[in-house]
């Protein structure tokens, strides 16, 4: 699990400033391909959505209606994401 949440924590923070600043990289083919698969969904679905839902919005985060193949969209957002799980405060401790 903190393999995964590392290379979400790296992906986020490689695009992140660039798309704050208006730069919007270019997806791999295969990324293109497989975008409603992606395996970035995929992991937030898994490990973050539970609590961040429109449902139930903890701590006022909605992630399932987020854009994760254009951060642009949701920089102040994926920022929060982003310290949170760097700091170690999310996921908790206790979350499956």
């Amino acid at each position: 699990m903190r393999r995964h949440l590392s290379l979400l924590i790296a992906a986020l923070t490689a695009v992140v400033p660039l798309t704050a600043a208006g730069v919007r990289p270019a997806l791999p083919q295969s990324a293109a391909v497989g975008l409603p698969g992606a395996p970035e969904r995929q992991l937030i679905q898994r490990y973050c959505v539970t609590c961040h839902n429109q449902r139930l919005k903890t701590a006022g985060l909605t992630l399932d209606t987020l854009d994760v193949t254009d951060v642009s969209t949701g920089v102040e957002t994926w920022e929060k994401v982003v310290r949170r799980l760097r700091a170690g405060a999310m996921p908790p401790a206790n979350a499956p």
